[in-house]
């Protein structure tokens, strides 16, 4: 068997370990996660982009790895994708069946549950910011993306756009992203007024630290000049005595 037939052989072993094989049947002919709509409508063996990020996501992890001191050891930070969604609990789950889930995370999960079946390996879950404004997702994303460095140029993770700009294309309502707007505003008024008596409280012993320090300037002239008039006998007793 040829190397090229024995790739095609491994490929289709891995565009399998998920799915039915009904589902998969689109794929035939083509590579499951690195094929688009658009590419299975021309009839491409794969789309062009999707080849290019993956050759440079594996370039990033191959030098990540290189300079890793324990390469057989749990990564310290690990591979990252960062998202939202109004119903997390259902999209988290939809992520481990792969429904429209990142080609990269995805293509992984499959290698390694074909590789290294059943060692630890898991897609862990978290959910991390609540939000309630629809300007927030956007900033969010590209916060928690850029704190997790999770983008594929230096192998940290599965993003290969930058965050925050799908949702900025979208343009959705709020309603149609968060549901009832009024009740989480709501629920959102009320962390705001709690966090004002907290910022008050921050103020009022601000102001009692600053009226501290005014005193101790004021003071200060005498309290120098008793130590200076201590000082000044010591030095004398000194002289005297030594």
């Amino acid at each position: 068997m040829q190397a090229g037939e024995e790739g095609d052989a491994y490929a289709a072993i891995i565009d399998g370990v998920y799915g039915s094989v009904s589902s998969n049947l689109q794929f035939s002919g083509a590579r499951k996660y690195l094929s688009t709509k658009r590419s299975l409508e021309h009839g491409d063996f794969a789309c062009r982009d999707r080849v290019a990020v993956l050759e440079h996501f594996l370039a990033a992890m191959e030098q990540r790895m290189g300079d890793t001191p324990n390469p057989d050891q749990r990564m310290v930070r690990p591979l990252s994708e960062v998202g939202y969604s109004c119903h997390p609990v259902t999209r988290l789950k939809a992520h481990h069946e792969q429904h429209s889930s990142n080609f990269i995370m995805g293509l992984c999960m499959a290698v390694l549950e074909e590789e290294v079946p059943h060692t630890g390996f898991q897609l862990s879950q978290h959910v991390v910011v609540r939000i309630y404004e629809l300007q927030d997702v956007a900033l969010g994303e590209a916060f928690v993306t850029a704190l997790m460095q999770a983008y594929t140029v230096n192998g940290g993770g599965f993003s290969h756009e930058v965050a925050g700009t799908y949702i900025e294309r979208r343009k959705l309502p709020a309603s149609s992203l968060f549901g009832d707007g009024a009740r989480l505003k709501k629920e959102a008024n009320t962390s705001r007024q709690d966090i004002a008596s907290c910022l008050s409280e921050i103020a009022e012993e601000k102001k009692k630290q600053e009226a501290m320090w005014e005193e101790i300037e004021r003071t200060a002239p005498e309290v120098q000049k008793s130590a200076e008039a201590e000082i000044d006998v010591i030095k004398r007793m000194r002289d005297v005595f030594l």
